[in-house]
C-alpha cells in the first residue's frame, strides 16, 4: 500500500556546533590578534636607522653588530657600495633604548684585527665576526642620521673628547692611531692624516681625551716626536719601536 507523498512528514535538519570546536576557533582568533599586536608593536618601536660612510667595508655584512663598551646596541641591516665605487655606506638600526648615540660628534669605525709595532688590537675579529665600534658624541648636541666613519679603529675610547686639526710642514711618518702625549702619558690619538689641498703641508686630526681637551686653546704647541741625536741631547728613542 502506497502512502501519498503529501502525507510523508518532512525531515528536520538541525545544525549543532560542538563545544570544543567552538572554543578552538576562539583560541585561534585570539592568537592571530596577539601576533598582529606583536608585529605592530615591533614595527612601531624599532630604533632609528643611521647611515655611516666608510672608504672600505673590510668584510662587514648584514647581521653584524654595533657595540659600545662591549654591549650590542645596534645591527647592520644593509651594506651598499656607492655609485662611484669609492666608498661603502653601512645602514645600522639602533636599539630603541640606545638611540642616543645618533648625535653630532659620534665616531664610528669597523673593528678588525690590527697589528702595529707596540700594539695589537681586534684579535677577536680574526675568528669571530667583525663589528662596528662607536664613541658617542656629547649628549647635548643635535641629533643626526648620517656619519662619516673613522677608517682606523680608535684605541682611546673612554671619556669625553674634543677633535682638533694640526698643520705640519712634514708628516715624519705619523700614522692614524699614534698617540698624543703630555708629560709621558697618552692624552689623545691621531684619527686622520691628510695632505693639504695645496700639497705643501700635512693636516693631522687628533682627538684630545678627558682633561686634555683643555689643550685645545690658543698658544698650545704640538710637534711630532721622533728620534733625535745631537751634541747636547738624545731624545725620542722610544719612537723607534713604539711609533711616533
Amino acid at each position: 500500500m502506497s502512502v501519498p507523498i503529501s502525507e510523508i512528514p518532512a525531515a528536520k535538519i538541525e545544525y549543532r556546533t560542538s563545544g570544543p570546536r567552538s572554543k578552538l576557533w576562539w583560541l585561534t582568533g585570539i592568537c592571530v590578534l596577539l601576533a598582529i599586536g606583536l608585529f605592530a608593536g615591533g614595527f612601531f618601536f624599532q630604533g632609528p636607522v643611521i647611515q655611516i660612510v666608510f672608504q672600505d667595508g673590510y668584510g662587514l655584512k648584514i647581521g653584524d653588530t654595533l657595540r659600545h663598551r662591549g654591549v650590542d646596541i645596534g645591527e647592520v641591516i644593509n651594506v651598499q657600495l656607492a655609485n662611484d665605487l669609492k666608498s661603502v655606506t653601512v645602514s645600522v638600526r639602533l636599539h630603541p633604548e640606545n638611540d642616543d648615540v645618533a648625535v653630532e660628534g659620534s665616531q664610528f669605525w669597523i673593528q678588525r684585527a690590527r697589528l702595529r709595532i707596540g700594539q695589537i688590537s681586534g684579535l677577536d675579529t680574526v675568528l669571530g665576526a667583525k663589528y662596528l665600534g662607536v664613541v658617542p658624541g656629547p649628549a647635548a648636541t643635535p641629533r643626526r642620521n648620517d656619519f662619516i666613519g673613522v677608517e682606523t679603529p680608535l684605541g682611546m675610547t673612554e671619556g669625553a673628547w674634543v677633535s682638533i686639526q694640526i698643520q705640519f710642514s712634514e708628516g715624519n711618518g705619523i700614522q692614524i692611531g699614534d698617540s698624543i702625549r703630555y708629560r709621558g702619558i697618552d692624552v689623545g690619538e691621531v684619527v686622520a692624516v691628510d695632505l693639504n689641498p695645496a700639497m705643501d703641508s700635512v693636516n693631522v686630526e687628533v682627538n684630545l681625551i678627558g682633561q686634555a681637551a683643555s689643550f685645545a686653546r690658543q698658544g698650545t704647541q704640538f710637534w711630532i716626536e721622533r728620534p733625535r741625536l745631537d751634541l747636547t741631547e738624545v731624545r725620542g728613542l722610544d719612537t723607534l719601536v713604539a711609533g711616533r
